[in-house]
């Protein structure tokens, strides 16, 4: 017979027992990954406008010596990171003299341009994904903007953006589309305007 506090001198907190250890789980002979039968799960390949870089691999010369080239082969479609995964547009308002006050008027920026602010509408998309689906914090947010996109991001901006993205949530605000483009420059120093 076990003792416990009503049969013996022992304390009642010595009646507080562990329970029995969970009995140790089986080991099935399966393992990880697929399994025989099992149908392949394969992804879906990407449209042809999803891809940005098509390579053509063939055999050599040599080995593909008596044998004829057909128009069909197969296709494989790895993803990478790119190499710069944030764009950058530079938008640059002209300067123009008013030859007789000698004033300079300068082109104003345009109104999606400033209304979008420093980043676009991706990248806002991306703050509330990471605020709300990834419950990420301010302060890791800017670690990843910092470390895996290369873009340092203040507090301060961050806070504008998430509610920004806030609001645009609840139906306040729309972000307006891209602008359109108005030349490359040669070179970061000068301009390159459409003729």
């Amino acid at each position: 017979m076990k003792t416990h506090s009503s049969n013996s001198p022992k304390p009642p907190s010595s009646d507080i027992v562990k329970p029995p250890p969970a009995a140790p789980r089986r080991r099935g002979k399966r393992k990880a990954g697929g399994q025989p039968g099992h149908s392949k799960h394969a992804r879906t390949p990407f449209d042809p406008d999803r891809v940005d870089e098509t390579r053509c691999d063939e055999l050599s010369a040599k080995d593909a010596a008596g044998l004829v080239p057909l128009d069909d082969g197969e296709v494989f479609q790895p993803m990478e990171l790119a190499d710069r995964p944030v764009g950058v547009t530079e938008h640059r308002a002209r300067k123009y003299l008013n030859r007789v006050t000698g004033q300079i008027v300068t082109a104003p920026w345009p109104a999606a341009v400033v209304q979008a602010g420093l980043v676009g509408p991706r990248w806002s998309a991306l703050i509330g994904y990471q605020k709300s689906a990834g419950h990420m914090s301010d302060t890791t947010i800017r670690t990843f903007f910092k470390d895996v996109l290369g873009v340092p991001v203040s507090p301060g901006y961050l806070a504008k953006r998430v509610q920004t993205v806030s609001a645009a949530g609840s139906g306040a605000t729309t972000f307006p589309p891209t602008a359109p483009t108005c030349g490359r420059p040669t070179s970061p120093s000068s301009f390159a305007w459409p003729v």
